[in-house]
């Protein structure tokens, strides 16, 4: 009986697109990516099924991934287990049919195994391309999914700026309007004392003017009456001394005084 048992490779991972371990740290992830990247733009990024562009696009999805904790994590979590061991059996042939007829069988087998071999192997780079564009196609909406989620926070954030920018602004302007108003009540509170102090430095003026005014007048009348006073006085005493005059003439005409002797009135008349 020939059997023979044929171990296939397993579906290459984001690890295994890196050239690091399952366990590599983030140190390493970024060492492998740094060194795959300076070979791709040498021109030196090598790979069996795919062109070099695609390669490393791939490499770039997988250090997007391992290098995100939390991306790496749900990666590990949701990995598929390797390819089990696929065996072959073949019947026996049978020691009688001779060497000819086996080494007839070995070739057929060899050629079935070969054909096997050849789709199956075909097979398995169709479902590895299969499983890594459904894996760049899920890190690629994952990756928009974080762009859009970011740009959303980025558009909050900014239209929280602009909010407060808003509010200030509003707030300038209305600190800048009252302090105009104060000014304009404190030009008008000054222009209005001015006003005041005009009107009552005008008032006193006028008081003042009246006051003298009135003096002079008080002073004219007292002027007057003292005039009239002493003129009244002078009258008063020269009638006074003319009366005496007249009893002095009047004693001496009733003593023998000659007329011609009195006195003239002070008024330039004589009694009759």
């Amino acid at each position: 009986m020939i059997q023979t048992g044929l171990h296939m490779p397993q579906e290459k991972t984001l690890y295994d697109l890196l050239e690091v371990s399952q366990s590599a740290s983030a140190d390493a992830i970024e060492s492998a990516y740094d060194r795959l990247k300076a070979r791709y733009l040498e021109g030196k990024l090598k790979s069996d099924t795919l062109d070099p562009d695609t390669h490393f696009n791939l490499i770039k999805d997988a250090w997007q991934t391992l290098s995100n904790p939390q991306r790496r994590e749900r990666y590990d979590a949701r990995r598929n287990p390797p390819a089990q061991e696929v065996a072959y059996s073949y019947a026996p042939v049978e020691p009688e049919a001779g060497i000819g007829n086996g080494l007839k069988w070995a070739a057929v087998i060899l050629l079935a195994i070969g054909v096997g071999s050849y789709f199956y192997f075909n097979h398995k780079v169709e479902l590895e391309r299969q499983r890594v564009a459904a894996e760049v196609l899920k890190l690629e909406q994952q990756r928009l999914e974080d762009e859009a989620r970011a740009r959303a926070e980025a558009a909050e954030l900014a239209a929280q700026r602009d909010a407060r920018r808003a509010q200030e602004q509003e707030e300038a302007r209305r600190l800048a309007e009252q302090r105009r108003f104060e000014s304009e009540a404190r030009s008008i509170s000054r222009e209005v004392d001015r006003n005041l102090a005009s009107q009552e430095s005008q008032q006193r003026r006028e008081e003042l003017a009246a006051q003298r005014s009135q003096q002079r007048l008080q002073s004219e009348q007292e002027s007057l009456r003292r005039r009239e006073e002493s003129d009244a006085r002078n009258r008063l005493a020269k009638e006074q001394a003319y009366l005496r005059q007249l009893e002095r003439d009047n004693r001496r005409t009733s003593g023998g005084i000659p007329s011609s002797q009195s006195s003239s009135s002070p008024y330039g008349y004589y009694p009759r």
